[in-house]
């Protein structure tokens, strides 16, 4: 019998500063998804692009397997039922387009990056004071951060790529860090996923992409959190998508994409 690892894993996942701006207007620890204040939108979804893409060229969907436990999974329905392989992992199969179902060659697994019970830390985009004596804080210690939506970015200026304080409190100076390098100790939003399933970015429902905090404004149309306008929320976030994944995965294309569904923690 497949031992299922039920401990809560935790990973980090980076968002840019638009989704960062509805995932704190929901309400932490309330689930499903509330918002803080109702006339802004919330955030509770978000689409990540399958690296397999390119390996699943030919594969859909594995509907319904032929009754060996490891395999359950039904894509057919919005409720999740993942696999455990033997390693302990959670998996989602595909099978070849016309192929009996009942034969395992016939079937691909892919491996789930962020299953559900997973913690995501959020990295963001943020300004962090570094001193030429200790550079940035410790990770064991709270060091000075401003995220993009504080006020106080409007005390600093840019300077090839340095930001600098006004009034200069001893000696330092604030940079800009990208998302990627946000350490764990600098994160204000923990996210735990409730629900994955797998399919192609177009599918996207009107109410999915409201989730992924597309938001309607006083005109009666769309807004992909200020970037673009639409007569609907799925036009508002292809736009919002090939901003992001345009380069390599563009709505175009028609990626295979993961759907997590989530609920924040803090």
């Amino acid at each position: 019998m497949t031992a299922i690892n039920t401990t809560a894993r935790e990973k980090a996942i980076i968002m840019q500063a638009e989704s960062v701006l509805p995932i704190l207007n929901t309400k932490p620890g309330v689930w499903p998804a509330k918002p803080i204040d109702p006339a802004l939108p919330i955030k509770f979804n978000t689409r990540r692009v399958c690296k397999e893409n390119a390996e699943l060229e030919g594969y859909e969907p594995h509907v319904k397997s032929s009754g060996g436990a490891a395999w359950i999974f039904d894509f057919g329905t919005a409720k999740q039922h993942q696999n455990y392989g033997a390693d302990g992992n959670y998996y989602f199969w595909f099978m070849l387009i016309g192929k009996n179902q009942n034969y395992k060659e016939n079937l691909k697994a892919i491996k789930c990056p962020y299953p559900v019970g997973t913690r995501l830390w959020v990295r963001e985009t943020c300004f962090m004071w570094k001193s030429p004596r200790f550079g940035f804080a410790p990770a064991t210690e709270t060091g000075e951060v401003v995220y993009m939506d504080d006020p106080k970015l409007k005390d600093l200026y840019h300077d090839k790529f340095v930001i600098k304080v006004m009034e200069p409190k001893g000696t330092g100076n604030w940079v800009k860090r990208s998302s990627i390098h946000m350490p764990r100790w600098a994160s204000r939003i923990t996210l735990e996923v409730t629900a994955v399933r797998v399919e192609r970015v177009q599918d996207i429902s009107e109410a999915d992409a409201k989730a992924e905090g597309i938001k309607p404004t006083m005109y009666g149309n769309y807004a992909a959190h200020g970037f673009a306008l639409d007569r609907d929320a799925i036009g508002a976030y292809q736009a919002l998508w090939n901003s992001i994944n345009g380069k390599k995965y563009p709505w175009a294309s028609n990626p295979w994409v993961w759907i997590y569904e989530f609920k924040r923690i803090v």
